[in-house]
């Protein structure tokens, strides 16, 4: 869009004092803390760290530490040159955190006060040739929450962190049970200063009207900026190429707003993982001189052709198909994936740990990533990866676990949020649906003492969708995740149910995290957008955040405070810890003495506790998906990643891979003295080949051939057993191509003995597909 970009990036100094209540936010170069080589991107926790004032953040309890300088504002300063500084500039923080004022020169040219979306300013007439300054205030968000109304109406889960409810940034950021409090901010993204073209494109969307394999109808829109006094002799086009298919269009503009409508014949569609391929056609809207047939100003992007809708009811019911399914290019499909949390609980490292953690995501053979609504809308570059790979996005708005405000100036602000986050990223063809919110709707339900009805929430019942109508027509939305609809409610209440949640189509199963076979985990619902089960991180990632001698016995503040519980002896969060011991001993029987042990025993509870969701998902014909909770931890953490902070995979992540793969054979638990063997074709075409199963170190008890149909879930056979019969159950399989594919069973209940699983069922288990190396799970 522009013709010279100059980055500001790099080495700024950095000053940091104590603020002064009602002192008015300013240039300054005093106080205890002076950095003179601070980076931006950068976290103030981060710059803290490096110049020794404060530890590093994520080890031990270290991150009590940085509560002293909450009260603190900051200034952020450094020197950059222009050769020329005539005509227009844009100036663009693409992320500050949170309440910043920006100065030129000495001279201001704006606030910022949404850490969520970028911050742009007009820097022109404070711009000279030669030397320039570049100032950055950024408050104390406590003390700018002083100046807030005490809402009783508005308050969230945690005891602590109630600025949640009115400032606009990472939620995790005051503290949430996965992520630790570090709420200082910082400008943790690009700083880049525009030289403006004289004709510019300065807005555009794409609509989607209709599209199937035989013709597909678009609807290009454009908005420009000139210096013209008018339009003539300007051409406006768009075109696009995938292969062999084409689009293209041009016209002459009447108005600064053009719409330019595309018919493609025989299109190229995108389709989702498992589906199709996701294929895209290079896109383009230039603007051109009619007369050189000059460029004056061109967007590039990759473009999807898809239709998507989700199909769903209001409240559950116990017919057999599903009451909540997306539909891609017409076809009903089913979505295996997980949750999406920060890629780190500090922002300015997002962009350099997202490229392995997308890695993880692609290989786990996923086809649906949720980005949970208590974190930050993402990098282009998570988009654009989801998009070539056919990963669904389904993305909720910045909101999560409290009740929001709903007077007028909150209510302006989260439009206006919500206008910027969909204008960069509704032409992605990856992002299935848009949810108002992370579990809102339920907050009025374990908050009971402060209930409000959730259609009373304006927010995600006007604003929201209102703006997604006008923004991105065509975009599926969903009020909350789960959606309470007036008729759960109804229903709710006439069930005396603790949370109408439960009556929904699409639901967290989230309970007290017992067995996981028991009633909780079986609930009437067709789609599951969380569930999980704890585990502990491998030991060499505890090695690196906790000090020796806090390893082990598990009982201790410092497990307690990566559980998290930051505000001890506060004892709210402490169960998180608790929570793994339980689990461990209710499989097998014993606690495990000693850390290796540990953390093995507890791996494999959630690797076949997380075995056990899927299949009995992908088994019914009910359920249309599932998203485990979570892919990778954002920090250092005891939780239900799959993946560790340091990218070290549990037992589960080794697991999910092969249960989130297109075809799947299965064994059920015992009833009526027989195993169900069930096979799962979730994909667009057949598939055939033959399978064994046998028992671990016996004879086979099953073989024979199959065909699987685009969407077939069938019942191969059945075998004879007992129910309480503790055996390991092998599955193998190859396709008539060649290619080779296992699954495993754990059958009868608990106890289990510890050592013959570790020692013999999961290297048998790991030999299936040699995807992993038995002897280093949980190290």
């Amino acid at each position: 869009m522009f013709s010279e970009n100059i980055s500001l990036n790099g080495s700024w100094k950095l000053y940091g004092r104590p603020e002064v209540i009602g002192r008015a936010p300013g240039i300054f170069h005093d106080g205890p803390i002076q950095i003179a080589d601070a980076a931006v991107p950068g976290n103030i926790e981060l710059e803290l760290c490096r110049a020794g004032m404060t530890p590093e953040p994520f080890f031990g309890r270290n991150s009590n530490a940085y509560h002293a300088y909450e009260g603190f504002e900051w200034c952020f300063e450094r020197e950059f040159t222009l050769e020329d500084a005539e005509g227009n500039f844009e100036l663009e923080l693409a992320g500050i955190d949170c309440y910043g004022t920006v100065f030129i020169n000495g001279e201001k040219v704006g606030n910022s006060h949404n850490a969520l979306i970028p911050a742009v300013f007009d820097p022109s007439k404070f711009l000279t040739k030669g030397c320039n300054t570049i100032s950055v205030h950024i408050a104390s968000p406590i003390n700018v929450f002083r100046s807030e109304p005490l809402v009783p109406m508005a308050v969230n889960i945690c005891p602590f962190g109630l600025e949640q409810t009115r400032m606009r940034k990472p939620a995790h950021s005051w503290g949430w049970d996965i992520a630790p409090r570090l709420p200082l901010g910082g400008i943790f993204r690009d700083v880049t200063l525009r030289k403006l073209k004289p004709v510019r494109i300065v807005d555009w969307a794409t609509v989607m009207c209709d599209a199937n394999e035989s013709e597909a109808n678009l609807r290009f829109f454009c908005k420009f900026e000139t210096d013209r006094h008018d339009f003539a002799g300007l051409i406006v086009e768009t075109e696009g190429v995938c292969g062999d298919s084409r689009w293209f269009v041009q016209q002459r503009p009447w108005s600064s707003q053009q719409a330019l409508c595309i018919r493609v014949e025989n299109p190229v569609l995108w389709w989702p993982k498992h589906y199709g391929e996701p294929k895209l056609y290079h896109a383009s809207i230039t603007i051109r001189d009619e007369t050189s047939g000059n460029v004056l100003d061109r967007v590039k992007f990759m473009y999807g052709i898809r239709s998507i809708a989700l199909e769903y009811k209001p409240v559950a019911t116990y017919h057999p198909e599903p009451d909540f399914q997306f539909i891609v290019n017409g076809v009903p499909i089913r979505t295996w994936g997980m949750n999406h949390v920060p890629c780190d609980a500090l922002h300015s490292r997002d962009r350099e740990r997202m490229p392995q953690i997308l890695k993880l995501a692609k290989e786990a053979n996923l086809n649906m990533l949720r980005i949970w609504g208590g974190g930050i809308p993402e990098d282009e570059m998570f988009y654009d990866f989801c998009d070539r790979e056919g990963i669904l996005i389904w993305h909720d708005f910045m909101y999560g676990c409290a009740l929001y405000p709903d007077d007028d100036a909150f209510l302006k602000e989260a439009e206006h949020e919500a206008i910027e986050i969909l204008r960069v990223r509704r032409h992605h063809a990856c992002i299935a649906l848009w949810a108002g919110d992370n579990e809102c709707d339920s907050a009025t339900y374990f908050m009971r003492s402060r209930y409000r009805d959730p259609a009373h929430n304006k927010l995600t019942r006007e604003i929201l969708p209102q703006v997604c109508e006008r923004y991105a027509p065509g975009a599926v939305y969903l009020p909350s995740s789960p959606y309470i609809s007036e008729e759960c409610q109804k229903k709710g209440r006439e069930s005396g149910v603790r949370d109408a949640s439960l009556m929904a189509p699409e639901q967290h199963l989230w309970g007290s995290h017992e067995y996981f076979k028991n009633d909780f985990y079986k609930a009437t619902t067709s789609f599951v957008s969380e569930t999980g089960y704890h585990a502990c991180p491998n030991v060499s990632a505890l090695k690196k955040f906790l000090p020796a001698e806090k390893l082990w016995p598990w009982d201790n503040d410092d497990w307690y405070h990566h559980a998290c519980n930051p505000f001890m002896p506060n004892m709210d969060y402490n169960y998180r810890i608790q929570i793994i011991p339980d689990q461990i001993a209710e499989f097998f029987g014993e606690i495990p003495d000693g850390l290796e042990a540990f953390a093995l025993a507890s791996q494999i509870c959630q690797a076949e506790a997380n075995q056990y969701f899927l299949e009995r998902a992908r088994a019914s014909r009910k359920y249309s998906g599932m998203l485990i909770w979570n892919l990778i931890d954002c920090w250092p953490h005891f939780s239900d990643s799959v993946v560790d902070y340091y990218y070290g995979k549990k037992l589960s992540y080794y697991y999910c891979k092969r249960h989130m793969n297109d075809f799947l054979i299965m064994a059920g638990d015992a009833a009526d003295w027989h195993w169900a063997i069930t096979m799962c074709n979730d994909s667009n075409r057949t598939r055939r080949g033959v399978y064994t199963i046998r028992a671990y170190q016996g004879e086979v008890l099953v073989s024979g051939e199959f065909t699987a149909a685009p969407g077939e879930i069938r019942q191969l056979t059945r075998i004879r057993c007992l129910a309480t019969d503790q055996q390991l159950l092998l599955i193998e399989w190859e396709f008539d191509d060649g290619t080779r594919g296992g699954n495993h069973k754990v059958t009868g209940t608990p106890r289990y003995d510890f050592r013959k699983f570790r020692d013999e069922w999961l290297p048998a288990i790991a030999a299936l597909d040699n995807g992993f190396n038995a002897a280093e799970i949980g190290r």
